[in-house]
């Protein structure tokens, strides 16, 4: 893997007592995370944390980030006592530690919101990005992307939490916004559509979010948006089968649609708007 050859060129080269180390035994790490290896990244991690607050101090984002991802870790691996225990002490340190303007901050609240909705903490994960949202608004403006991405997560908080409705209403503006910002050929604007209908599908409105779907197949086989055309596919055979058992029911209802087991929508990735110096 050529994230660990870098790991261990920088430990060869600089030592392990540097920022550079630091930085790429946290990726290294997050990489591992999203292969879904939860038990080496928590191993992973938990060494970088103790790296990153040897050589960096416990308020340097690297440590601080790295504690919110450990506890995500430890939330896949159920241990949600751990993980929740570590996302109260990550956000205790931020607010004695750091401006609540700083990137760091902001970056990291978010990591711990993201640690909330693993262990099904919904309305502290609401509460945390309403914060981030308001903090990014006042600093950045209402159309900078880093808040299109907060508010894109917010509103896939809002729907873990079954608030539909709001999350249909947040995303149908981030629609707008996107469309205005980089237009329906991008895959931004298609992922939201998505997302959208996922929204109608969950209110027991298929038939609504079926033509969003297929013209995000449309556009996105014409764009390079390969890596998201299987999860389309599903999701579209998805709300198919929703509208059939709809048409199949006499008396059907919203709440019995809803209700059934849902695909779960894993949000994007944010632009990091910047981050702290080493």
């Amino acid at each position: 893997m050529l994230a660990e050859r870098a790991l261990q060129y920088s430990r060869k080269l600089l030592g392990d007592e540097c920022y550079p180390t630091c930085r790429l035994s946290y990726e290294l790490a997050v990489i591992v995370f999203a292969m879904r290896d939860y038990e080496k990244a928590s191993d992973l991690l938990h060494r970088t944390v103790d790296l990153c607050i040897r050589v960096l101090g416990p308020t340097h984002y690297l440590a601080l980030i790295s504690m919110a991802q450990l506890g995500r870790a430890y939330g896949f691996l159920g241990r949600k006592p751990e993980a929740l225990e570590l996302a109260q002490k990550c956000l205790a340190i931020c607010e004695m530690s750091l401006d609540e303007k700083d990137v760091a901050f902001l970056f990291t609240l978010q990591n711990i919101a993201f640690l909330y909705l693993d262990i099904g903490r919904n309305e502290e994960a609401i509460g945390l990005l309403q914060k981030e949202l308001a903090i990014e608004k006042e600093a950045l403006g209402e159309e900078d992307e880093a808040i299109l991405s907060t508010e894109y997560l917010l509103a896939f908080a809002y729907s873990n939490s079954g608030q539909h409705q709001v999350a249909l209403e947040m995303s149908q503006t981030i629609l707008k916004k996107n469309l205005k910002a980089v237009g329906e050929g991008h895959p931004s604007t298609l992922e939201t559509m998505v997302y959208i209908a996922h929204e109608y599908g969950y209110m027991g409105q298929p038939e609504k979010g079926i033509p969003l779907v297929v013209k995000a197949l449309e556009v996105g086989s014409r764009i390079d948006a390969d890596r998201y055309l299987e999860y389309w596919k599903k999701v579209l055979e998805w709300l198919q089968s929703q509208s059939a058992k709809i048409q199949e029911l006499p008396h059907s209802h919203g709440d019995e649609i809803s209700s059934r087991k849902r695909w779960r929508l894993w949000p994007r990735t944010r632009r990091r708007i910047g981050e702290s110096s080493s």
